[in-house]
């Protein structure tokens, strides 16, 4: 999978998309683009890293900021009128993610997907909401840190086949996927399909054989997805040797803000490092931290990430 900062994807400080500007901060943040739509292709800057590597990557419409650290990201989907036990496993999978650093990639309405959402809200994540029609006005009085995504023009009305076709982008915006509740013949499925299409880990929870609830999920794990009990169990399936997944050790002390930048610095002095292995050295700075650090050192020119994955300083590269 390709680097998050190669050239083809520096967040630039300044980039034209469509006939909007949308000019960004030192942190990578949009400061123009607030409550206003952008119009993304694969090769735009701004463009979800993760979305970038499936086949034929579609063009987007976005409202709001997609940012480097959205890379670390876990899909969520399942039935749109879940029971009481789905609900609450989904939330609390959610707000445990957003509290490790991960961002959730989920759609706008059903249960399940609102639930993903309060729980990255009161876990003070951010999350991608994949839409099956135009982006509008009303959305925004949704107020979860993210963006909203859509194929389709402002105020394109919704149709059950852009509902088929948003199950496509949401598990290619994540690095796994995860499906809480569903029948068998719940539509949620269908990420599954693109889920191992993209060559992303399929997730499930288990639940009571007696429940048609869960006859979908069971089904899945009978099939060979992973089972999962929880946000420990999700991030484990995603570990890799090149890509930095959060674990859930006990909160810690922040570092100082501003610092990140110098301690990385130093951190790779003698030679390159993945930002894993980082996050394991540096663990009083959060991952979410240690990631969009990476990022503007990248766009400063002092950082290069190699293309298996490890971070080195841009002059000892040139010094090769």
């Amino acid at each position: 999978m390709k680097g998050l900062f190669q050239p083809h994807s520096l967040w630039y400080k300044c980039c034209k998309l469509g006939n909007i500007d949308c000019v960004f901060d030192k942190t990578g943040v949009s400061v123009k683009n607030k409550g206003r739509t952008w119009f993304a292709d694969k090769d735009a800057p701004c463009y979800p890293e993760n979305l970038r590597c499936v086949p034929e990557p579609p063009a987007l419409y976005v409202r709001g900021n997609v940012m480097p650290q959205d890379r670390v990201c876990v899909a969520i989907v399942g039935a749109r009128r879940a029971t009481s036990l789905g609900k609450s496993l989904c939330y609390e999978l959610s707000k445990t993610l957003a509290r490790a650093g991960v961002t959730v990639a989920c759609g706008l309405t059903g249960d399940i997907a609102t639930k993903a959402r309060q729980g990255v809200s009161d876990g003070n994540g951010r999350a991608l909401v994949c839409l099956p029609r135009g982006l509008s006005s009303k959305h925004e009085d949704i107020s979860v840190p993210g963006a909203f995504l859509s194929e389709y023009r402002d105020e394109t009305p919704p149709a059950p086949w852009r509902h088929v076709a948003k199950h496509r982008i949401i598990p290619g915006l994540a690095l796994g996927l995860v499906v809480v509740e569903a029948r068998n013949d719940s539509r949620s499925l269908l990420a599954v399909d693109w889920a191992i299409r993209f060559g992303r880990p399929v997730m499930a929870f288990p639940g009571s054989p007696r429940s048609s609830a869960f006859s979908g999920t069971n089904r899945l794990i009978q099939e060979g997805a992973f089972l999962v009990t929880g946000a420990q169990d999700v991030l484990s399936f995603l570990s890799r040797e090149d890509e930095y997944v959060p674990n859930l050790s006990e909160r810690i002390a922040p570092f100082p803000d501003g610092a990140e930048q110098t301690v990385i610095m130093q951190g790779i002095k003698e030679g390159a490092l993945t930002a894993q292995q980082l996050a394991e050295s540096m663990p009083r700075i959060p991952p979410a931290k240690i990631m969009a650090a990476l990022g503007v050192l990248e766009v400063k020119g002092l950082v290069v990430r190699e293309s298996d994955g490890r971070y080195a300083p841009a002059r000892l590269l040139e010094g090769l």
